[in-house]
């Protein structure tokens, strides 16, 4: 049993200590050390010559308990056709490499006459290359860079060993001085210069640090050359996640160049803002604001990891537009400005983490650019995207996921503050944040019930805040007294209730007049009632009166074939219910108490 697991960063590290530990064992079964290296020589020898990775067994079989030993160790088998190989294919090459360094160190070999003829340098001595130089390049950097510098220029070394040379270069955590400038001149070689960047710089950060402090990138970056600036931007955008400050200080100087920098700086920050560091968010950020940013979003992991950065770029996103912006079709918007159900869902998870800064970051865009007063027959196409709902198949506008955010913000978390941001707000001509109000109160607990019952109470305008393309004008202020009309005072209820009873439409007159006309064509129309219909039954059942029941039934039989999510927006009374063909089939109200009540004021 080991005392402990050995410690080691690369493949080499690795063999070594695998082959400490098995020289180990092996002392201990009575091999010594001496007789190991005896034992396989000739092995190592065979294979090598050969290029093989198994021997006959009559070279090792005069010695048959060292052979039992090394197979008992997990260092050879035999194989079926009464060969004997490695168990694994780099144990051999860890011997083969670390002969080659004893060699070279004794002056007697160099891996170029190692390597020998073209013909001889095919894929088995990759490995044994690779791990000869990794260990020649900690014990002897002097030798490395020597050795590697005779097997990239010499036309005797095949390519594909020479890309080994540059990957393993490429790892290098430390780029000493002399590695460095060699490169450096490669960079400038026509044959070099694409497979230096794409082995040993792209996705290596020391290297890019290695190039950023010797003012190449700023060079290029600078340069009229457009190969000169997509090679900068692709080699800062491959370790932008691993060094994202000194990537960030680079580029940031270069938003204000306008034109196309601003979108070139987007491709070569981070790809997913959970890696950006805060330095770098806020260059994303500066992006969002001139409105470019990026075509996806993976909302769930940001909100997750990071939720006031999700608020931040949804604010940011929205400090782009502008009040006389024209609603924009779906297909033509960015990815970005669209959110689905889980999207939403998990924006939602977010701004309960910080309620106070959602409301700070996204209110003030809203007030912005939803300043529009708009009555219920007119429409402006500056806030289509303000009321559209989402849909499955092609998301909701950022814009509407905003209206939705800010109704829950404060709600349940802190009533009180939504109660004092929201008074500066309650006379904005915004039909928006009316309806963010709206729905703010109908989420507030219990004991604020009176605030929300009496700010509904204070324009009874608001008894139809809703935009009635979806649901009914009415459903706003239903949720609201459903919510609330249980736990308000008994004051304030029968004020509520008494308001909705008598409640008569500023046009109502006019949609007398015009349901009229219908009549005389044998249709049918409703110019009052509605507002009764939907909201008296909103109303807690066990404290209205006799009178509101009775009335609620009426309604019930007045409006029985209409369902309360079939309507359209427009003429014909409140909210607009038109039907040519119910006036034989729906029952007419003739009882004094019904006249009564559509002719009575408050």
């Amino acid at each position: 049993k080991e005392e402990g697991a050995p410690s080691f960063r690369t493949a080499t590290e690795l063999m070594r200590q695998f082959w400490k530990n098995r020289r180990q064992h092996l002392n201990k079964a009575g091999i010594s050390n001496p007789q190991s290296n005896a034992f396989l020589e000739p092995l190592i020898n065979y294979m090598e010559c050969q290029g093989k990775i198994s021997a006959p067994a009559t070279i090792v079989e005069k010695t048959p308990d060292v052979l039992d030993a090394f197979i008992s160790f997990g260092i050879l088998q035999r194989s079926a056709k009464h060969n004997i190989n490695f168990c694994h294919q780099r144990y051999l090459d860890h011997l083969i490499a670390e002969r080659l360094l004893r060699n070279i160190f004794q002056e007697s070999d160099s891996v170029l006459s190692w390597l020998g003829k073209k013909g001889n340098q095919s894929l088995f001595r990759r490995e044994q290359l690779r791990q000869a130089l990794a260990m020649l390049s900690e014990e002897s950097p002097t030798d490395f860079f020597n050795t590697t510098r005779k097997l990239l220029e010499s036309k005797a070394v095949r390519f594909h060993l020479k890309h080994l040379v540059l990957e393993l270069i490429g790892q290098f955590d430390v780029i000493a001085d002399d590695i460095g400038e060699y490169f450096l001149e490669l960079l400038n070689k026509p044959y070099w210069r694409e497979h230096v960047q794409q082995t040993v710089f792209l996705r290596h950060h020391p290297w890019v640090s290695y190039l950023l402090n010797a003012g190449l990138i700023s060079k290029w970056l600078e340069s009229d050359g457009v190969r000169e600036i997509n090679s900068a931007l692709w080699l800062l955008h491959s370790v932008a996640e691993d060094i994202p400050d000194p990537v960030t200080e680079i580029l940031a100087p270069l938003v204000d160049r306008g034109s196309e920098w601003p979108n070139r700086i987007l491709t070569a920050i981070c790809r997913n803002e959970m890696d950006d560091s805060e330095k770098m968010f806020e260059l994303r950020l500066q992006l969002a604001r001139l409105g470019v940013v990026k075509d996806f979003v993976i909302w769930e992991s940001l909100c997750a990891k990071y939720p006031l950065r999700a608020v931040q770029l949804i604010e940011a996103v929205l400090s782009a537009r502008n009040i006389n912006d024209r609603a924009t079709s779906r297909s033509g918007k960015n990815p970005l400005e669209c959110l689905y159900d889980d999207d939403l869902e998990a924006l939602n998870d977010a701004v309960k983490k910080c309620p106070s800064q959602t409301w700070n970051l996204l209110m003030p865009h809203v007030e912005r650019l939803t300043n529009i007063p708009v009555d219920d027959y007119d429409y402006d196409e500056r806030l289509q995207n303000w009321r559209e709902e989402r849909t499955a198949k092609s998301g909701m506008d950022v814009a509407r996921g905003t209206v939705e955010l800010l109704k829950r913000a404060l709600a349940t978390e802190q009533p009180d503050e939504l109660i004092a941001r929201i008074a500066p707000l309650k006379k904005g001509i915004s039909p928006i944040i009316q309806e963010i109000i709206i729905a703010a109160y109908t989420h507030l607990p219990a004991r604020y019930a009176d605030t929300g019952i009496a700010w509904l109470l204070d324009d009874l305008s608001r008894f139809r805040l809703g935009f009635g393309y979806r649901e009914p004008e009415w459903m706003p202020a239903v949720r609201l007294v459903e919510a609330l009309s249980p736990h308000c005072s008994e004051k304030l209820f029968r004020r509520l209730e008494e308001a909705i009873y008598h409640y008569h439409a500023p046009e109502e007159k006019r949609e007398a007049r015009y349901c009229v006309k219908l009549w005389r064509k044998n249709a049918f129309c409703h110019y009052w009632g509605k507002t009764q219909h939907f909201l008296l039954p909103a109303l807690d059942a066990t404290r209205v009166s006799p009178q509101t029941s009775e009335l609620i039934r009426v309604l019930e039989r007045k409006f029985a074939n209409y369902a309360k999510d079939q309507f359209f927006k427009g003429g014909g009374g409140e909210g607009g219910w038109v039907d040519s063909t119910l006036s034989q089939n729906l029952e007419k109200i003739s009882d004094q108490a019904w006249l009564k009540i559509v002719t009575s004021k408050k």
